[in-house]
């Protein structure tokens, strides 16, 4: 059952990450959309063709789906797109740690609020 909640929670997590809704994930993976509509609320029994769907249209590898704590994947997504800010390739290697590090420290307190 721990499996069923996990993967409900990182599916809401990574749909929302990747700013897509329901239905454009259900047309993205041609998963019916009451099928992710049950996934999401940590019910039904998934094969391992719609896992195999989920993750290739979440961008993410199939262990992320059910993974205790997708933070670290979150981080995957993020991060190529904070250090794409303007400024950032011009900040000394220093500051751009002290940036990377920030930056995770803000994602882990916005999903930890999250999950309260």
């Amino acid at each position: 059952m721990k499996y069923l909640h996990r993967l409900a929670r990182n599916i809401k997590s990574l749909r929302a990450i990747h700013a897509l809704t329901q239905e454009d994930l259900s047309l993205n993976t041609e998963i019916s959309l009451s099928v992710l509509r049950e996934l999401e609320h940590g019910r039904g029994n998934p094969t391992l063709s719609t896992l195999e769907r989920l993750a290739d249209g979440l961008d993410v590898d199939l262990s992320s789906l059910l993974a205790e704590n997708c933070k670290l994947h979150i981080m995957d997504v993020y991060l190529p797109l904070f250090k794409q800010l303007n400024g950032f390739q011009s900040l000394s290697p220093e500051n751009q740690a002290a940036a990377i590090q920030s930056f995770s420290d803000f994602i882990k307190i916005v999903f930890k609020t999250q999950q309260h």
